[in-house]
């Protein structure tokens, strides 16, 4: 799902930079899993930890994170 919302590098790869950077991919990301939202719900993985009902709410969280703290230092932990 974040490979076609084009987060995948806002959510994975950002270690160690600012959220300004990511702020408009996220926008973008979220605008299109809300206008295609069916098309991410054929993504939902077979055994229910990878659903699109919990995935986009997150994504819009991490967004207002985001928003709300653009010049925060992104870490990412995996």
């Amino acid at each position: 799902m974040w490979k076609k919302a084009g987060v995948w590098d806002a959510l994975y790869e950002s270690d160690g930079k600012r959220a300004s950077d990511y702020i408009e991919d996220l926008r973008a990301g979220v605008a299109d899993f809300e206008k295609n939202y069916a098309e991410y719900e054929k993504l939902n993985s077979p055994n229910g930890w990878g659903l699109a009902e919990h995935a986009f709410p997150w994504l819009r969280r991490v967004l207002a994170a985001f928003e709300q703290n653009p010049e925060a230092n992104i870490r990412v932990s995996r």
